[in-house]
């Protein structure tokens, strides 16, 4: 089956604004779930890399460890090929948690 691309529905409709998966927009149009290929949400439809699922096997080892929350070894290492200071760095835990760093940062409570 082939969309129209011109189609009201899916010209309006977004993915990642619709808050939706791929498996509901096969099954809403029809198609089988492996012609729909989703790059809303930064999804690889390639999968991850071998390397990658290497490294998170090896971190499994350690989960129930608690993570170092200055990223001292990441630090280090940028710091190291960048040839700057390991203070010049800022790290956070999605860009949510970036943007709520920044303005803890540059304001206070007593801030309107």
């Amino acid at each position: 089956m082939t969309l129209n691309p011109q189609s009201a529905e899916m010209s309006s409709t977004r993915l990642y604004e619709a808050e939706t998966s791929p498996d509901l927009i096969a099954e809403r149009y029809g198609l089988a779930r492996e012609a729909v290929i989703d790059f809303s949400l930064n999804v690889n439809p390639f999968g991850p890399p071998p390397a990658a699922v290497e490294a998170a096997q090896r971190a499994c080892g350690a989960i129930h460890l608690y993570p170092d929350l200055n990223y001292s070894q990441l630090r280090r290492a940028l710091a190291a090929r960048h040839r700057v200071d390991e203070g010049m760095f800022f790290f956070g835990a999605g860009l949510d948690d970036v943007i709520k760093l920044i303005l803890q940062a540059w304001t206070s409570a007593e801030d309107d």
